[in-house]
């Protein structure tokens, strides 16, 4: 899976002259949007999980303004897999919230 920019989508689509726009064209003119492969979120919790020891679930280090040092310190279980899926999941979530307002 890639992922292309919307905005750089849309400027591709509203450079195109009016009169000139057909299916191919606005496809073509995609294709030629530039991409970025997309990470699957499995991989990625399990590389988290794995490598950055994710430990903080808690309100307290969630919503202070702390450190990654001190967030460690807490007495916060290490964070399974299933649950740095949850929180990749609603993090992106409210990217998404963010960019549609």
């Amino acid at each position: 899976m890639e992922f292309i920019s919307r905005k750089a989508a849309i400027d591709r689509l509203n450079a195109i002259p009016p009169g000139n726009w057909s299916k191919a064209r606005y496809t073509r003119e995609l294709w030629n949007v530039p991409s970025v492969p997309a990470v699957p979120l499995e991989p990625l919790a399990r590389w988290i999980t794995e490598n950055l020891d994710p430990r903080c679930d808690c309100d307290y280090c969630l919503h202070e303004d702390t450190d990654f040092e001190d967030r460690a310190c807490c007495n916060c279980p290490r964070m399974s897999e299933e649950q740095v899926k949850e929180a990749l999941t609603k993090w992106m979530e409210e990217q998404d919230a963010k960019e549609k307002t």
